[in-house]
């Protein structure tokens, strides 16, 4: 497979992992933060598998999850 259908198989699970824990909170705009969170995760597992920086995969993934996952953080006080 390539690592475009790779990496969009992969965000696609790793969004959905993120939706579930948010099925059972009491927020306002619960269908926003679920798309945000959504997106935000597959566009997570979709860099990592379409990037090329030289180091190992678990650190390349762990350094993207990071960098990508910051903002997110910031703004909801997490």
């Amino acid at each position: 497979m390539s690592n475009i259908l790779n990496g969009a198989i992969a965000g696609t699970i790793f969004g959905i992992v993120s939706l579930i824990p948010m099925f059972f909170l009491e927020i306002d705009g619960k269908g926003k933060a679920m798309t945000a969170s959504f997106f935000n995760r597959f566009a997570i597992g979709f860099v990592i598998f379409n990037m090329e920086i030289g180091i190992t995969e678990w650190l390349k993934g762990g350094l993207v999850g990071l960098v990508l996952s910051l903002p997110a953080a910031i703004i909801s006080g997490k």
